[in-house]
């Protein structure tokens, strides 16, 4: 019988280890300092990988999630800013806002309805697709 072998238990070993995590943790952070870089899709090409791998990171290591969190800050701020001084075309920034930084559109309704007596009105959510539906209570 064969001694059992340690270390590598088979496969392609880790490409993207701990320890290149955190470097790429530091080197994002380094990135973010210029107000130029502000898609993060380009951060990630540039270092050979979709930028979709960049939430599987933070889900992998504490130091590069930290600096996600910083750098899609960044991200926002650069396209509010850009948007807000005519840098940046308003339209296709609101649009990428929506895209890249959760923001949504918010719609009012007026009620213009006359009722006799007092009435209380309870809003559940203004955008609640669970909330409960006409007629039912």
């Amino acid at each position: 019988m064969a001694a059992k072998k340690s270390g590598n238990k088979g496969g392609r070993p880790e490409k993207y280890t701990a320890a290149y995590l955190e470097k790429l943790a530091k080197d994002l952070l380094v990135w973010c300092d210029d107000a130029a870089n502000f898609f993060l899709g380009k951060f990630a090409q540039t270092h050979g990988f979709h930028r979709r791998r960049l939430p599987e990171f933070a889900k992998k290591n504490k130091a590069f999630a930290a600096a996600y969190e910083v750098a899609k800050q960044h991200q926002e701020n650069v396209l509010v800013e850009g948007a807000l001084l005519g840098g940046f075309d308003r339209i296709i920034t609101i649009f990428t806002l929506k895209n890249v930084a959760g923001w949504v559109d918010k719609t009012e309704t007026e009620n213009k309805h006359k009722v006799a007596g007092n009435v209380t009105v309870k809003v559940v959510s203004y955008a609640d697709p669970k909330g409960p539906k006409p007629g039912k209570k």
